[in-house]
């Protein structure tokens, strides 16, 4: 008797007691449902919380200007570090990074660079055109950005353009609001506010300069908040600094995105050698360059053994689901023993007898698994939905659990498979 043969015989009894063998489906069918579901769950959860990593720069090499280490003190430097403690010292603004610099390492680096980040972030009073405000005054943080900043953050305008080269270049007063500014000024009316003068306190004066808003940020609704992003805003360009911050031209820091194919740790050690270059005259500062690629590394390890634990504890219910199929197949093959017996004497070998009882069994495991796998899709993804990030199951996650319902099949049928095997064919016969 061959493969097809067995499968064909084990189908036409499974189809004969439908009820019975959907009980023994339930038990596989909740493993594995359990497992796919934690799995879709788990790569959902990633995918938004290192989505969010992305749209936050966690993933970019972070520059930054800062104090050479006193050589009297590098043993305490040293302890400082070890428990990681920073302090942050403001640069004096000849020590910064310039903008000049900026464009001289985006030169260098070529295509290595996908976007350089730069903004200079301050709080200050703002009040729009009379009789459209709804608070008479209220505070925003002004971010002037560079031309990467906005694509590099995925910030896209609902009303209105984007910040654009025209506009660094000029040194215009324009401004992109977020959609709070313009919720807490004009009643949330985007439409209204385009074209409208914000008047910003400048710095250490009573003067104030005023922006004219070209466009609104879209609202990320499918993100987490971090930081600034949350907040009242306006982006401007980073050549209009000097209206506010005279004499503050300059960035202590500046955020680096490698472009595509690009190695970080590669591109980290190579921009430090640069910047090292760029400082070596300077006696009291120099240049730091923080990659995170390594930590980054380290949560998605965390993430997957915290997917494959969960797993692991669902797949318990497997074993459960394995041995009532076993317990359903000795029932089987006692009911089944004068079958046997005739199917012995009229030919039937050890083996034949055997394979057919365990591709029975691991058919129930393996229908059992597919409905598993959809039912547990569904759940995933209807999870992954109110997480924010709908993620289809994890394609090899759904390989191996199917795999393994075959195995059970194999493991917990067998012992019943064996039983029928070596039954006496008289005895078989005799067997009311």
């Amino acid at each position: 008797m061959n493969w097809s043969e067995s499968t064909s015989l084990a189908l036409a009894s499974l189809w004969a007691n439908k009820l019975r063998s959907f009980l023994t489906l339930l038990g596989v069918i909740v493993g594995i449902a359990s497992v796919v579901t934690i799995l879709t769950l788990g790569a959902s959860l990633q995918a938004r919380i290192f989505g969010d990593f992305n749209t936050a720069g966690i993933n970019d090499l972070q520059v930054a200007v800062e104090a050479r280490p006193d050589p009297n003190e590098k043993e305490k430097a040293a302890e400082d570090n070890m428990f990681g403690s920073y302090s942050y010292s403001p640069v004096p603004d000849r020590d910064a990074i310039s903008p000049a610099m900026i464009e001289e390492i985006r030169k260098h680096f070529g295509d290595r660079i996908d976007a350089i980040q730069f903004s200079g972030n301050n709080s200050y009073p703002v009040t729009a055109t009379p009789g459209l405000k709804l608070d008479p005054e209220t505070s925003a943080m002004i971010r002037f950005a560079g031309p990467d900043y906005m694509r590099a953050n995925d910030i896209t305008v609902s009303v209105g353009r984007p910040l654009e080269k025209a506009d660094m270049d000029s040194a215009s007063r324009v401004g992109v609001v977020s959609q709070k500014l313009v919720d807490e000024l004009f009643d949330g009316d985007a439409q209204a506010a385009i074209g409208q003068q914000l008047s910003v306190q400048s710095d250490g004066s009573n003067v104030s300069v005023s922006f004219a808003i070209i466009g609104v940020e879209k609202e990320k609704k499918d993100s987490m908040s971090f930081g600034d992003f949350s907040r009242s805003s306006i982006t401007a360009p980073y050549t209009a600094k000097d209206t506010l911050q005279p004499g503050n031209t300059n960035y202590q820091s500046i955020s680096i995105r490698p472009g595509k194919g690009t190695d970080t740790k590669t591109l980290g050690q190579q921009v430090q050698d640069y910047m090292d270059r760029q400082y070596e005259a300077n006696p009291d500062y120099q240049v730091k360059v923080t990659d995170f690629s390594a930590d980054i590394a380290q949560i998605r390890g965390v993430f997957s053994t915290i997917s494959i634990g969960l797993s692991a504890i669902a797949g318990i219910s497997l074993l459960v689901g394995g041995i009532g199929v076993m317990n359903i197949m000795l029932v089987t093959v006692t009911e089944r023993t004068r079958e046997i017996g005739i199917r012995k004497a009229l030919g039937a070998r050890r083996k034949d007898i055997r394979l057919q009882f365990v591709i029975e069994s691991m058919i129930v495991c393996l229908i059992g698994g597919i409905i598993g796998v959809l039912l547990g899709g569904v759940f995933g993804m209807l999870g992954a939905k109110l997480i924010g990030k709908v993620v289809f199951p994890p394609i090899a996650g759904v390989i191996v659990s199917l795999l393994f319902s075959l195995l059970i099949g194999l493991f917990f049928g067998y012992s019943p498979a064996n039983k029928a095997a070596k039954l006496n064919p008289l005895d078989a016969l005799r067997y009311e």
